[in-house]
């Protein structure tokens, strides 16, 4: 194998110099302007007319950090890079470059190292660079490294540069000393017992009557994420170019995770390099993979703790970095099976596109469909000071949202940020694939509270698989933190009703006299049986693809059993985990985008949680008999609190993820129903309750400490309260069993949406 495939990275350079040979031959025959064009333009090793380069060093001296700068000329662009090694400092850390003193970008580190690339066929302003221009990499107001351009003769007259967009081409926790056995309630907390009706609040009272089946009706389902519109400022800015190519990595599922990868060849003038990033392995940590490409094998790499594994070749380090060329094919193996693979490309490609079928009045469940094609659409992040290490000082926190269009052809950034120490200064979102490529930046905004100015882009393919692989980094600067404040990892987003993976909740039920699911979304309606009459459902992301999969808890002679019916391939896994008599707990408690497998134990008041990234289990004893366990995010870092409601007194009590810490908030009555959920649009879930007796929401709003009441509901009602408009708040809603009608209060614009979907005996979803 080895033998074959260094036989062809020889036949390699022979047919380079077979070509270089013709290209010799034709310019003596040919006008050089033709020749160059139709060369350069159509090589994939496209050679500059014009390279001048600084070595940049730190201005005391010192060997580190120490890097390069690369100014090229080509026929129809032009480009620039800087490439800064052996910066100690932590990851995210944000600089600024200069060239002759003129601000022209920004990148974060990665890795100790740091680059810059800039590109006028992506759109991008490229200095003119003249023999003796200076070069700077600037921490705020301290140079980091410097030096001047030389060599590469006198400079050319600038051509325009084009500006169009790139083209489509268990081991236990420990337990909290605090549990809350004997609890008691703060006097800063009202308790709502007064139950106020708003006049301008609707109740729902009107009662259709129910259909035997869900099938819509006239009433349009609600398009939760609109396809945004092109916008061509700014353009991406790591489209693949000629010295540069990249492989989706894809593999089947391994112990029921979808894993991701993604590797990167690029050549530089004065090495190349490759690189290889995996995540979602769901494997033993130190798990050792062999690389290869072509079938010859190029180096090892292991699996740490959190599920992820990387590589890194470069050969002016003296490794071993074989020639790519678009099409051949990487692979990823472990113990001699192959777990992802994919083949080199320079172009981007056409996303598969997902069907979307037109539902008929009477639709016949089928037992055992075939996965639905489709991909995550809705991503997000959460930042913190502790995205960096060491972590930055702060109490700030940000979150950042990015939903891709149905083609995944654009995305629309949104995001807000809270209690910086000083004023904001920048906000960035780059892939991280060593070395750290500016993606998008939001317009600056200032002030330590904001929400950042939504904006659509349009992607290239590259970026949205490094997305996907979850490549994407998002840090916030501020006056008094220039390398940055807030940092944090973009990774898919589903909840436990987004079948469709658009980031908005569909109108989903469970009827269990036939064990079938119905679902109404973007992509019209389905139905499927799944599971048996007296399962518990508890559907959400468990592969990790950024939809929703169908699930089931069955008692299995006293034991729990989780059976998921994956999106990602329509296959089955099953894990057992707890007993019948827990109480099925859905969640996200290790921060990676996946739903964790928990339960709450109310004989004992424990918790255990097998954690998706394959780092061990959480056992913490919170809660006594009788308690609801509530896994919501009321901090807002990202992952679900353990969380306990108490009916017998109407008090909350939670431990927060980001800080261990523990907090009780008395907030209702024995009769209420626990809700959760981000009403007031700040990133963190807010406290609610339904009263039944009154058909009350009180919502203690986490950004204020005020409190929204509104009568919303009658006695029978099931509340479901989640995101049906497509902004950035929770609705509002319930779904009545007598007669199958959801109601909704559109947050986004105060009017009520009333849909019928399910009927009698019905169970929600999204509960």
């Amino acid at each position: 194998m080895k033998k074959t495939s260094r036989r062809k990275i020889k036949v390699r350079y022979l047919l380079n110099g077979i070509v270089i040979a013709a290209a010799l031959a034709i310019l003596s025959v040919l006008p050089i302007s033709m020749v160059a064009e139709a060369f350069f333009e159509e090589s994939f090793f496209t050679d500059p007319i014009l390279v001048r380069t600084a070595v940049l060093t730190a201005p005391s001296g010192a060997s580190n950090p120490r890097g390069d700068a690369e100014y090229e000329v080509y026929p129809s662009r032009r480009e620039i890079e800087f490439d800064v090694d052996n910066i100690s400092m932590s990851d995210g850390t944000v600089f600024s470059f200069f060239v002759d003193g003129s601000f022209i970008g920004q990148a974060a580190l990665e890795d100790q190292r740091v680059r810059l690339r800039l590109r006028t066929d992506d759109g991008q302003t490229v200095p003119q660079v003249n023999d003796g221009s200076t070069a700077q990499v600037r921490l705020g107001g301290t140079v980091i490294v410097s030096g001047s351009f030389g060599a590469g003769g006198p400079s050319p007259s600038p051509s325009a540069s084009p500006s169009a967009s790139p083209t489509s081409s268990p081991t236990a926790s420990p337990s909290p000393s605090a549990s809350p056995t004997a609890s008691p309630s703060p006097t800063a907390s009202p308790s709502p017992t007064a139950s106020p009706s708003p006049t301008a609040s609707p109740s729902p009272t009107a009662s259709p009557s129910p259909t035997a089946s869900p099938s819509p009706t006239a009433s349009p389902s609600p398009t939760a994420s609109p396809s945004p519109t092109a916008s061509p400022s700014p353009s991406p800015t790591s489209s693949p170019g000629e010295n540069e190519i990249y492989a989706a990595l894809s593999g089947p599922t391994i112990n029921g995770i979808l894993p991701r990868g993604y590797a990167a060849y690029e050549i530089h003038s004065s090495r190349t390099e490759i690189e290889v990033r995996l995540r979602q392995i769901s494997l033993p940590a130190g798990s050792q993979f062999s690389v290869s490409i072509e079938g010859m094998s190029i180096s090892s790499m292991f699996l740490e703790g959190d599920g992820e594994s990387r590589l890194r070749l470069r050969s002016d380090d003296g490794d071993f970095v074989p020639v790519v060329v678009p099409g051949d094919l990487i692979e990823i193996s472990h113990n001699g099976d192959v777990i992802l693979s994919g083949s080199f490309s320079g172009t981007t490609g056409t996303p598969s596109p997902s069907p979307s079928p037109s539902p008929g009045q009477s639709p016949s469940p089928s037992p055992s469909p075939s996965a639905t094609p489709g991909f995550a659409r809705s991503f997000e992040a959460h930042l913190s000071g502790n995205g960096f290490n060491p972590p930055v000082a702060t109490s700030g926190r940000a979150e950042v949202k990015v939903l891709l269009n149905e083609a995944g052809t654009h995305a629309t950034f949104s995001g807000e940020f809270h209690d910086l120490t000083s004023s904001q200064s920048s906000a960035i979102v780059y892939a991280e694939l060593g070395n750290a490529v500016s993606v998008f930046t939001f317009a600056p905004l200032g002030g330590t509270n904001g929400n950042l100015t939504s904006e659509t882009v349009p992607l290239t393919q590259s970026q949205v698989d490094q997305l996907r692989a979850g490549l994407w980094f998002v840090t916030i600067t501020t006056v008094n933190n220039p390398g940055g404040e807030l940092r944090g990892r973009i990774t898919q987003h589903s909840n436990s009703a987004d079948f469709d993976g658009d980031g908005s909740n569909d109108f989903s039920v469970f009827r269990p006299d036939s064990a079938t699911w119905y679902s109404m979304n973007s992509q019209g309606f389905s139905a499927q049986v799944f599971g048996s009459p007296t399962d518990t459902p508890v559907s959400a992301d468990y592969d990790g693809d950024g939809r929703t999969d169908k699930a089931v808890v069955r008692d299995y002679g006293g034991s729990a059993v989780w059976i998921i019916k994956r999106s990602s391939d329509g296959g089955e896994t099953a894990v057992s985990f707890g007993y019948s008599t827990d109480i099925p707990v859905r969640g996200d408690f290790d921060g990676d985008g996946l739903n964790d497998i928990a339960v709450f134990r109310p004989s004992s008041g424990v918790w255990y949680v097998k954690k998706s990234n394959n780092s061990g289990l959480i056992v913490v004893q919170f809660g006594t008999n009788g308690d609801r366990p509530i896994a919501s995010d009321f901090d807002g870092d990202g992952k679900a609190d353990i969380s306990v409601y108490r009916p017998s007194n109407g008090v909350w009590y939670r431990l927060n993820s980001s800080t261990g810490a523990f907090a009780a908030l008395q907030w209702g009555v024995a009769e209420d129903k626990a809700v959760t959920g981000d009403f007031d649009g700040d990133g963190k879930d807010d406290h609610a309750v339904f009263r039944p007796s009154n058909g009350v929401w009180y919502v203690y709003q986490s950004s204020n400490g005020e409190y929204l009441i509104r009568q919303f509901g009658i006695s029978e009602d099931i509340p479901v309260a989640g995101h049906y408009d497509g902004d950035d708040k929770t609705d509002i809603a319930v779904f009545r069993p007598s007669n199958g009608l959801w109601y909704i209060w559109r947050s986004s614009d105060g009017t009520l949406d009333v849909r019928q979907f399910g009927s009698r005996g019905d169970i929600p979803t999204i509960r």
